[in-house]
């Protein structure tokens, strides 16, 4: 199984990539395919590019104020009345009046798999901060495989990074890497992810 984390986000906020080969932290390294911006809806399928798995079509938008996730499984288009098969409300932290190329979708799209990335940016007067969660369809469980979080403080202090790979049980907190500790593979469902999940489980810091 492959997890996805820093190096696939290097490439840019909102770009959908294709990989190429798996690196250090499990992370997908990966070639542009030039798509300005995090887009609030994308499809593809969880196979990658062996098209064997299921279509799927994600929606990010936003319900009473928080950041929602809908994924409708083994479509390539929404139909009006199909019911999503996972809603996830809040999925990530979202402020009052964020721009829309702010927070959104993007895709990591490798020969035999795909990993679906929650991508956020805020500025705020006390720095920047840009996070990201990865996701993947395995075992028939919609599973986060990678978190991200950086911030980077105004006024030119050092940049505040962690990145963690679920996959492997690893995480890299500004660059020293430590074990996480295993846990039931439910534990991972995107289902119960929250904004704070990566802080309230002892990931990453709470974020600055």
């Amino acid at each position: 199984m492959r997890g996805i984390s820093g190096a696939a986000r290097a490439v840019g906020l909102g770009l959908v990539v294709a990989a190429t080969q798996v690196g250090p932290m499990g992370a997908v390294r990966a070639e542009t395919a030039a798509v300005a911006g995090p887009q609030p809806r994308v499809a593809g399928n969880w196979a990658g590019h062996s098209g064997q798995g299921f279509a799927f079509v994600a929606l990010l938008d936003e319900d009473g104020g928080a950041a929602r996730l809908r994924i409708w499984q083994g479509l390539a288009e929404v139909i009006e009345g199909d019911d999503p098969q996972l809603v996830v409300t809040p999925v990530a932290a979202r402020s009052p009046g964020m721009a829309p190329q702010d927070q959104g979708l993007s895709l990591a799209v490798g020969p035999e798999a795909t990993v679906l990335r929650i991508e956020t940016r805020q500025v705020t007067d006390a720095g920047s901060r840009y996070e990201a969660v990865e996701v993947q369809f395995l075992d028939f469980q919609f599973t986060v495989v990678g978190y991200t979080q950086e911030f980077t403080p105004s006024g030119g202090a050092p940049v505040q990074a962690c990145r963690v790979d679920l996959r492997r049980n690893l995480r890299w907190l500004d660059g020293v890497e430590a074990e996480i500790a295993d846990r039931p593979f439910e534990a991972d469902n995107l289902a119960f992810w929250t904004p704070t999940a990566a802080a309230d489980r002892g990931y990453c810091p709470a974020a600055g």
